[in-house]
């Protein structure tokens, strides 16, 4: 069970990248070169959740990412080899 939790932090970090760079392509885009303010204000808004998102997904995948590695070190140094039966 203690395998898994790292393992899905990466999982959903991943994810929330992913669905910050879709939402970014899909909604924000490419901003105009010469917009309007609202045009401006609309490309903002969806920039800025698309951002959001990508950070935000950034601190599960850390996590995650520092587990497996504690665990791969914990597994290396343990003379069974990582079983606890």
């Amino acid at each position: 069970m203690k395998k898994r939790i790292p393992l899905f932090l990466v999982v959903v970090g991943v994810c929330l990248i992913a669905a910050g760079f879709f939402y970014e392509v899909s909604f924000a885009g490419i901003p105009y070169q010469d917009s309007t303010p609202e045009m401006k204000a609309k490309y903002d808004y969806h920039a800025g959740i698309a951002s959001k998102l990508t950070h935000i997904g950034i601190y599960p995948l850390s996590v995650g990412l520092l587990g497996v590695v504690a665990l791969a070190v914990v597994k290396k140094k343990d003379p069974d080899g990582g079983s606890t039966a």
